[in-house]
């Protein structure tokens, strides 16, 4: 029985190591994965433009797209404009019921992250100032934007990310 309780202490360390080191909450693009309708993720919809947007549905093969939606919109959703993405424009935003503050990456204070701009759905880069606070019930980064003159902005958990290009599968 000792070494019962051994090896699961070991198992339950090591997924808690995974969880701490893995970023892999925000990849999808290339692992079979499919993001559930309804998901929210950051959407590259252009060149240099990120928005927040919801899965509307998977198109599988031969196409292995999503149609994505807006977040934004005040419409119903079959009436909003659709964009088809593939799945290497798309970071998923996963909520805090899915995966809570103690199963994901903490970004660390000077290091860059992707966020939303609060009172926007557009994300762009920022510098972590302070961690979110664990016993908050909505827990949030302060973050500084680039370009923003030095403000120090509250954000939602949910809504930061690694940058694009250190999240698997994502094109340039």
């Amino acid at each position: 029985q000792t070494c019962l309780q051994n090896m699961v202490r070991y198992v339950e360390h090591r997924i808690e190591e995974i969880y701490q080191n893995n970023a892999d909450i925000w990849t999808h693009a290339g692992t079979g994965r499919i993001l559930p309708d309804g998901s929210k993720v950051a959407a590259r919809t252009s060149e240099n433009l990120w928005m927040l947007y919801l899965i509307d549905h998977y198109l599988p093969a031969p196409r292995n797209r999503y149609d994505v939606v807006d977040a934004d919109s005040q419409q119903p959703m079959e009436e909003r404009k659709h964009k088809k993405l593939e799945p290497s424009k798309l970071i998923p935003l996963p909520d805090l019921d899915e995966y809570p503050l103690n199963k994901r990456r903490i970004f660390k204070p000077g290091e860059w992250c992707f966020a939303i701009y609060p009172g926007t759905t557009a994300f762009y880069r920022a510098k972590v100032i302070q961690i979110p606070n664990k016993r908050e019930s909505e827990p949030k980064y302060k973050l500084q934007f680039e370009e923003d003159d030095g403000a120090q902005r509250d954000v939602k958990v949910v809504h930061v990310a690694p940058l694009p290009e250190l999240v698997s599968g994502q094109q340039d």
